[in-house]
């Protein structure tokens, strides 16, 4: 009988260990799955390269560097410079709702640049969010402020901006595209504040490529005598379903009467989502 009790006392205690077990395990790839998506599906809300909405307890990063070559023509007197940049972005889903931004862009100036001083030039902290319903649209909308410590331009005082944007991305067959109006205090190259109205439209090439170009007017100054746009071209290439590599050519272009300039970007970026 005492034998029969204990290897009755044993296969309980194994059975409950056992459960113990599964149970952790259960619990561990819970934990594991709420912290790292399968895919880029999984993590972002939206769909193009021009968004990027994270879910709650998903991350996106993207970390890249550009050259930059500038010509001014101010006073029929031509500059000419060449600066490197690097810029992070990350964005953490805070809720379903709700996704906290950080980003900041480091710049090596070139000796003839209109601000010599090389380091950080903006700090950018702030939030987006989606929602579903105008048109039957996917809609963003967001807002950031961001720390300029060298100033802009030609001035260096540093100064604090306020950037907000609204907009939508769609999907038509295979293409993405979409329009977003995004006001700021910042100031642009001749004038000042902005309120630029952009554009974008992405389409697969091959499996894992895309390409895109993208476009904005600031509609603030869009007159014959002042006037500021840029237009930018990217592949994007999918090493797997989480990550990806970027390469653009932006090209920006102001006019103020008789100041004239134009700003080529050249440049690579890896973005992961997790």
């Amino acid at each position: 009988m005492k034998k029969i009790l204990v290897l009755s006392a044993v296969f309980i205690g194994q059975v409950a260990l056992a459960q113990s077990s599964v149970s952790s395990l259960s619990a561990g790839s819970i934990t594991r799955d709420a912290v790292a998506a399968g895919s880029r599906s999984e993590a972002l809300k939206t769909e193009s390269s021009f968004y990027s909405v994270p879910r709650q307890d998903m991350t996106y990063f993207e970390v890249g560097a550009y050259n930059q070559r500038q010509n001014y023509s101010v006073n029929q007197e031509d500059t000419k410079t060449n600066d490197q940049a690097f810029f992070f972005q990350h964005s953490r889903g805070l809720t379903e709702d709700l996704a906290l931004d950080f980003g900041f862009n480091y710049f090596m100036h070139d000796q003839n640049s209109r601000n010599n001083s090389t380091g950080i030039n903006r700090i950018s902290l702030g939030g987006k969010s989606t929602f579903e319903g105008i048109w039957g649209l996917s809609w963003v909308y967001g807002a950031h402020v961001a720390y300029l410590p060298q100033g802009e331009n030609s001035t260096s005082d540093s100064k604090a901006i306020i950037l907000g944007q609204i907009g939508f991305e769609e999907r038509v067959d295979i293409a993405r595209w979409g329009l977003q109006f995004a006001p700021t205090t910042e100031d642009g190259i001749f004038s000042k504040d902005q309120f630029t109205f952009e554009g974008f439209f992405e389409i697969p090439v091959v499996r894992s490529f895309d390409l895109g170009i993208q476009g904005g007017a600031d509609l603030a100054h869009l007159t014959d005598q002042e006037q500021e746009n840029y237009a930018q071209f990217y592949g994007q290439y999918g090493f797997d379903k989480v990550s990806a590599a970027k390469v653009f050519l932006r090209q920006r272009s102001a006019k103020s009467f008789e100041q004239t300039a134009s700003l080529t970007e050249a440049g690579l970026s890896i973005s992961k989502v997790f």
